[in-house]
Formats: C-alpha cells, structure tokens, sequence
C-alpha cells in the first residue's frame, strides 16, 4: 500500500515493486511522511542509533522523536532551544510560541512521530529527559485515524492560529467547530479550544487523496457551526494558504467596521466610532473593540471612520 516516502529534500517512490528516487536509506533521526493508498499496518526493522544532537537550520526542520515515552513539549525541549523556536507543526496539529508561552493543540511529542520544528537562527538541539529509546524493532504503526475528520491528511499543510473568533457579540465555545475550505472544500477542521487556536488547512499534495483541496496562494474561508447553524466568518489577517505558512488571524460572523454587530456597515456604525473615540460612549465588548480598528493599524481614531464612510458610498 505504500505509494512513496518523503523527508526533508528527499523522495522514495515505489512503482512496479522497484524503489525510486534520491531516498535510499530510514534515518532514525529525520522524520518522514509514508503516503499509503490505503489504511496500512506496518514494521519498521533494522538498527536505530541514539540521536543525541540535532543540528536545526533556520526555517524549517523535519526530525524524529524516536522515543518509547511522549512528553509534554515543555519539559522535552529546554527553555534555551524553546525561545529560538517559532513553531512545531505535527499531523494536523501545531504549536506556536510568542512571548514565551505556548499556543495551539500539539502540547507534547508523542512516540516514534515526526515534527517540523521552524527555528529563528541555525542552532544545535537535544531532546531532555528523555527514557528509554524506541528501537523501532516489529513496531507496528497503524495509519488511519480513530475518527472521521470529513477531510483527507496531506503531506502539504498550512496552519491558521485563530487569535479571536466572536458570533453576535460573544467568544465561541468548545462545542464550536471551526471548518477551514478552499475552493468550497473542506480541507480542515477544529474545535475551538481557545485563543489561539490550531487550524491546519490541507493542501493538493497531488496523491489524488487531496485533489481541489488548497494551493499556493488560495484565499481560505471559515465556516463555524453554531448551534446546528453553519455560519460563515469574516477572517480578519492573512487568509492565503502558503505551505508550512504560521498565519495568525481572528474571525468574526460581522466584518470590520460594523461596530453595531447588525451584519451591514451603515451609518450608525459611524456614530457609534465617532462616540468611542471622543470617549462619550466606548467599547466594552471584545468583538466590538475588535472591529473598530476597521484598518487594522492598531489604533481607533478617525481614520477607522473614513474606512466606514468609504465602504458606504462605495
């Protein structure tokens, strides 16, 4: 079932039962996607080696976790080689770190998985506290998912962290699903969990599995299911997928500039700018306080007004 194994700058594909491509050899310290046709149980064998340094280039690095116990991603990496890291992406999950705290859905480094670690500068690094090391001897890896994710996995994936996401004046819940779509497909979806959640969208890897799923420099959109309610969201930052891209963006049922949360920008969406800004009435609602910066400088002011007033003669 296996169609092809790929590493950081390295291919192995398997045509007519012949091994072609530049990827000759397993390393137990680079990490690797195995594409499949079909769900598939398989062994990994042979002679694993210790890997204690890495050396990460600056950008992106694909390595192994080659370890028997998973483990938090605080205590796996030191807090030295964390503050040079921008993001750890997994299968479907990611993690970012800004002003040294940890964000997203990926919280530990699970065993025998792989990760792309994006660091700021070029440095070595070595896993801690780690016990004992996975041989890979008759480990059998299953390849499917435990549950139905409406979506196909993709060797290509581009990740959305959702810094805020609010329908009719409120945050949303974890009973809401966030859904990611390019081309009206979906390509990815998640719970929301918090600010800052993890949203990968899958990209066309061009295995057939993911066929009009994204490409580069697609516009994405959300949906949100509220309620048994599919409501579609207004992104608010970089909604392009890029590959291996970190976006942080924040989503709202209303667009920028309808501080009135009635879903148009019309004139009392100017009063009500106008009022916060010379302090007589101001925002107190999040989602308010959100969409009155309608150009997106980080300030309020009149500026935001002239947005408005553009949007609404036009």
């Amino acid at each position: 079932n296996i169609i092809s194994i790929i590493t950081q700058g390295e291919i192995g594909l398997l045509i007519n039962d012949q091994w072609v491509g530049g990827l000759n050899t397993i390393n137990n310290h680079k990490g690797y996607w195995i594409v499949v046709s079909d769900w598939s149980i398989f062994s990994i064998e042979g002679q694993a080696f210790s890997p204690t340094l890495y050396f990460l280039y600056e950008g992106h690095n694909l390595i192994s976790y080659p370890y028997e116990n998973n483990q938090p991603i605080s205590n796996a990496i030191s807090t030295f080689a964390l503050n040079n890291i921008s993001a750890i992406i997994g299968q479907n999950k990611a993690m970012t770190r800004i002003n040294g705290i940890n964000y997203g859905s990926l919280t530990q480094f699970e065993k025998d998985k792989a990760y792309w670690v994006i660091v700021n500068q070029a440095t070595p690094f070595s896993y801690n506290n780690t016990m004992q090391f996975s041989s890979n001897e008759n480990n059998y890896i299953f390849d499917y998912e435990l549950e139905d994710l409406g979506y196909n996995q993709s060797i290509s994936q581009s990740i959305f962290f959702i810094d805020e996401a609010y329908i009719n004046g409120q945050e949303l819940n974890n009973e809401n699903k966030i859904s990611i779509l390019c081309n009206n497909n979906l390509t990815g979806a998640k719970f929301w969990i918090g600010n800052m959640t993890d949203v990968i969208a899958m990209g066309d890897d061009g295995y057939g599995t993911t066929n009009d799923y994204c490409t580069e420099n697609d516009i994405t959109s959300i949906i949100v299911e509220n309620q048994e309610e599919q409501i579609n969201m207004h992104t608010i930052g970089n909604n392009i997928w890029l590959e291996n891209n970190i976006s942080i963006i924040s989503i709202s049922d209303c667009p920028l500039g309808d501080v009135s949360l009635d879903h148009t920008i019309n004139v009392s969406d100017i009063i009500l700018l106008i009022e916060h800004i010379v302090s007589i009435n101001s925002f107190n609602n999040s989602q308010q306080i959100l969409l009155a910066d309608a150009n997106q400088d980080g300030i309020i002011n009149v500026a935001d007004v002239v947005f408005n007033v553009n949007i609404i003669f036009e």
